[in-house]
């Protein structure tokens, strides 16, 4: 079976999720592990209790490519109107 990778962004918080596995339960990932590049966290990767990669975070939205955020919609469903 092959999923479709969905995508949040929060213009708010300016953060962009990525789900690797469908819906992400409260509590599922088990292990985050923070990518800093020059001392700042752009990239939080999320693993499950068995270390796979279930969601990644990017917290500069920058580094989102422009087809995945014209894919994007807001946490909960809502569309965007403007990233």
């Amino acid at each position: 079976m092959t999923q479709t990778l969905r995508v949040t962004y929060d213009p708010e918080a300016r953060a962009a999720y990525l789900y690797l596995t469908g819906t992400i339960r409260a509590g599922e990932a088990k292990r985050t592990i923070p990518l800093t590049d020059e001392g700042v966290e752009d990239i939080i990767l999320d693993f499950d209790a068995e270390g796979h990669l279930i969601g990644i975070e990017i917290l500069n939205p920058a580094l989102l490519h422009p087809t995945l955020m014209a894919q994007a919609v807001r946490p909960g469903g809502m569309p965007l109107t403007s990233p």
